[in-house]
């Protein structure tokens, strides 16, 4: 996701006072509030399923989440070129 869009998105979940969870660099964010979780993935925002098939579609980035929330599930890792 665009450096920019994630400052914008962390600025709004400071002021609104939602916890924000960032994954795969920045890939997938989690924001959770009263008890409930949403994903932004890339630049799909929760309105459509959308964001849910694009984080299982992504063998490190569900692996990841699954685990921070302590979902049992096999461990993926992704390595990315230094450029």
């Amino acid at each position: 996701m665009k450096k920019q869009m994630v400052k914008i998105i962390e600025e709004i979940c400071k002021e609104e006072k939602i916890k924000l969870k960032k994954y795969s660099q920045d890939f997938f964010l989690e924001l959770t509030k009263n008890g409930q979780k949403m994903f932004i993935c890339r630049n799909r925002f929760p309105n459509t399923s959308a964001s849910s098939e694009i984080i299982c579609s992504d063998k490190a980035g569900v692996s990841t989440i699954l685990s921070e929330n302590n979902i049992p599930n096999v461990l993926h890792t992704i390595f990315i070129s230094p450029e």
